[in-house]
């Protein structure tokens, strides 16, 4: 019998989980049995992002340490980071003949701002 019982907790369990991560908003994580998964709406969110920023003839990047890594671009293209711990980091970036520097023009930035603003 506590085998069957331990069977139902676990399940509880999975669906507090399940739960977790259907529900959560675009900038959450969630650790299940101690693997860090992103909810639903944050993967589509990374991935659209990375999506958007080829289709608009950007050059995408995960990190802002991988942007500058990157160095200068082949052509005069702008830059995307889309998924940085340091939200902050996340946005447009244009390269200034020495260096990767944020657009003043960036959307995401004014996304973060107005959404800092609310709360």
């Amino acid at each position: 019998m506590s085998t069957f019982f331990g069977s139902v907790a676990e399940l509880q369990n999975s669906v507090v989980a399940l739960n977790e991560i259907l529900a959560g908003d675009e900038f959450s994580t969630v650790e299940v049995e101690g693997i860090r998964k992103p909810t639903i709406s944050k993967a589509i969110q990374d991935h659209l992002a990375a999506v958007l920023a080829l289709a608009q003839g950007r050059m995408s990047f995960q990190t802002k340490a991988a942007l500058d890594a990157a160095g200068a671009p082949p052509g005069s293209e702008l830059a995307e980071v889309w998924n940085d711990a340091s939200e902050e980091n996340n946005g447009l970036y244009g390269w200034n003949e020495t260096a990767w520097v944020k657009s003043p023009y960036d959307p995401t930035a004014s996304i973060i701002a107005n959404r800092k603003a609310l709360t």
